[in-house]
């Protein structure tokens, strides 16, 4: 079996406050879709390959009610090595960045902190902060599929030196900055290991996700002509991302390939809990077209 890579989701000089992360199938998505405008039954719906709730089943913040610092890790390693969520095909743990943290002065702020019924239709949340100017508040949260099933492998073919990608990402997020920096693109969800790396970050007063080859190679067609151009493609804004934080935000990440080998990325973003259709553009707030043209099946998306 490949190794299995985890996800990460971090905060950098600002907060994220996360309910749930699903990796859908294809099939999966369509089933969904189907089942929002009432043409699906429950028993033809599959499940998501991965999912994950953040309800803190371990009570890991019953003894941090003000929140869970660097200091807190470093000394409890039940903070470090249990479970912060529910979930299906995966775990999802507390973890504190290595690379993100300047020399700062003063006490650093909670990394992590815990909310309940933070918002309506909400029960719980998980408030990840970020600051890079002080040491030790760069929070993170790792995600682990269990197998390589339950990853974003799952979601990928190699074929007729082609990559198919079928399949996405599904997640309820609460965000700000604090304050918003003006050389600093966030990112909200990072997918790194072997093989294509994958991240969405706000920008540009919308969310944009992108794909790049971490070799450098130029695996990316983006013009569609059958000559690969690009080492990395980035989705492109077609309408604003209403960022709120003081709400809950739906948001969406979409890939489908047709025949041809042409893959759509898709980004759709919603104000509040409510569903989002794929099928429908009415949230899409970016998206690009490209083909992922190679003859080495290891570049695939594997986390």
């Amino acid at each position: 079996m490949k190794e299995i890579v985890s996800n990460v989701l971090r905060g950098r000089s600002w907060l994220v406050m996360l309910c749930a992360v699903s990796w859908l199938t294809s099939e999966a998505r369509a089933a969904e879709s189907s089942d929002q405008g009432g043409q699906a039954s429950k028993e033809t719906q599959p499940s998501p390959i991965l999912s994950v709730v953040f309800d803190d089943p371990n009570q890991l913040f019953a003894s941090f009610s003000e929140g869970i610092s660097l200091a807190d890790m470093q000394n409890n390693s039940d903070l470090r090595d249990k479970e912060i969520a529910t979930g299906t095909g995966g775990t999802a743990k507390l973890e504190i960045g290595g690379g993100d943290r300047g020399e700062g002065s003063g006490d650093p702020p909670k990394a992590f902190a815990w909310l309940s019924n933070p918002d309506e239709g909400i029960k719980s949340a998980l408030r990840v902060n970020g600051n890079k100017t002080v040491s030790g508040t760069s929070g993170a949260i790792r995600i682990k599929p269990e197998a390589e099933g339950n990853s974003m492998a799952a979601i990928s073919q190699f074929k007729d030196g082609k990559i198919f990608l079928n399949g996405g990402i599904d997640m309820f997020f609460r965000y700000s900055e604090e304050p918003a920096p003006l050389d600093l693109a966030p990112f909200i969800f990072s997918s790194q290991g072997p093989g294509l790396h994958f991240a969405i970050h706000a920008a540009d007063g919308s969310v944009i996700a992108f794909l790049n080859d971490p070799e450098g190679q130029q695996v990316f067609d983006t013009d569609l002509d059958g000559a690969a151009d690009a080492e990395r493609v980035d989705t492109v804004k077609v309408n604003s991302a209403q960022f709120n934080p003081e709400k809950f935000q739906h948001l969406a990440i979409w890939f489908q390939t047709a025949d041809d080998g042409t893959v759509t990325m898709k980004i759709f973003f919603k104000m509040g809990a409510g569903s989002i259709n794929t099928a429908e553009e009415v949230d899409l707030v970016s998206s690009t077209s490209f083909r992922l043209l190679t003859d080495q099946a290891s570049k695939l998306l594997q986390h």
